[in-house]
């Protein structure tokens, strides 16, 4: 097992609460539910997961490469205002950048949260990223995966916020995204359909 995942994947001790990581991912895996509302291993607050605002939800993603297998994967975690776990996902996606794969992740946060909250903050550890969805800066190389986050973020019935987080605030879903390379260089995928609510607002808005 790779050693970022081997740190918080692991079966059950005596005298430790664990929780499944439920149906979204293959097998049975599990984290120490004391590392909510942080995975880090990090003590100072700097580092640690931030709460999100009230009456929001936050969903963290990450967009990984293993450019040895040439693979990509992209994962979300959904938490609310207290730390508690939502929901989450984790996926292959065609080989590709890094920033298309973490645009990619958004756009996966973004699926994922839709229908179970109207006010979402997705936090990324790539400030590129961010500065792409929040308008900061352009680049024509991924103008297609930001026209479909634009449109999605218009929706009337959500609001939507991008924020930046550093790598041990994001530390869960990069565990995630690891884990998603780790099973698939060994054949195991996600058999969930990816992006159904992307496709069909896609569909409805004759993008796709």
């Amino acid at each position: 097992m790779h050693p970022l995942v081997s740190a918080w994947f692991s079966f059950p001790t005596k005298g430790t609460m664990m929780l499944r990581l439920y149906n979204k991912f293959t097998g049975l895996r599990y984290f120490n539910s004391s590392l909510i509302p942080s995975l880090s291993h990090h003590c100072d607050m700097e580092n640690q997961w931030k709460r999100p605002k009230h009456k929001y939800i936050k969903v963290n993603v990450k967009g990984g490469l293993d450019v040895s297998q040439c693979l990509a994967s992209v994962s979300a975690v959904i938490r609310n205002e207290y730390g508690r776990y939502i929901d989450s996902y984790k996926g292959i996606i065609e080989f590709t950048t890094p920033i298309v794969a973490e645009l990619y992740a958004i756009l996966y946060g973004m699926d994922l949260s839709w229908g179970v909250h109207d006010r979402i903050i997705i936090e990324s550890d790539s400030s590129e990223a961010i500065d792409l969805v929040n308008g900061v800066q352009g680049d024509s190389a991924v103008g297609y995966e930001l026209k479909i986050i634009d449109m999605w973020k218009a929706k009337k019935e959500w609001t939507v916020e991008f924020t930046l987080a550093n790598k041990y605030q994001n530390e869960e879903a990069r565990a995630v995204t690891v884990l998603a390379l780790e099973e698939a260089s060994v054949g195991v995928f996600n058999t969930e359909e990816p992006l159904r609510n992307m496709r069909k607002i896609l569909q409805d808005a004759k993008m796709e």
